[in-house]
């Protein structure tokens, strides 16, 4: 189903500038990776060294295959102008992507390391990823929208 422009405006409300939703957007940006950061530099911190590899371990393990299942879906619906697939769609196709990358990981889990630590760590990261991902669909649809302002 294709919006009219009519259904378009009359859900958007008032179009925020370029300036305003770059604004928001960088200020997200630099939010998550300020989260990231701090939540290395606490690991380091606060636990030893083979924590922070722990860490470091999940991360290689299931960022890529992360990477892979998103589909660029964050993307691909932003520019989506005429809405062409609803946000059911959209998250319907993440869940069963973030879910087979799950299932990826899992199977993975085995060759990952000798002990069941090292395994734990992973799928928690993983299941972390999971949230994450889901969380990402979300925001493409904020973005198409151009309602990257935090409402009051």
């Amino acid at each position: 189903m294709i919006a009219t422009e009519e259904q378009l405006s009359a859900t958007r409300g008032e179009i925020p500038s370029l300036r305003t939703n770059f604004a928001w957007t960088f200020a997200g940006n630099v939010l998550y990776a300020g989260c990231q950061w701090g939540m290395l530099s606490a690991l380091a911190k606060l636990g030893s060294p083979s924590i922070v590899g722990l860490f470091t371990l999940g991360l290689a393990v299931s960022a890529p295959v992360f990477m892979f299942t998103n589909l660029q879906l964050r993307a691909v619906q932003a520019t989506d102008v005429n809405v062409e697939h609803g946000f059911a769609n959209y998250f319907t196709l993440r869940l069963l992507a973030t879910l087979f990358g799950l299932m990826v990981i899992v199977a993975l889990l085995p060759f990952v390391g000798a002990s069941s630590a090292v395994r734990v760590v992973v799928l928690l990261v993983a299941i972390s990823k999971c949230v994450e991902c889901m969380s990402d669909v979300t925001a493409g649809l904020l973005q198409r929208e151009e309602q990257l302002k935090r409402s009051p």
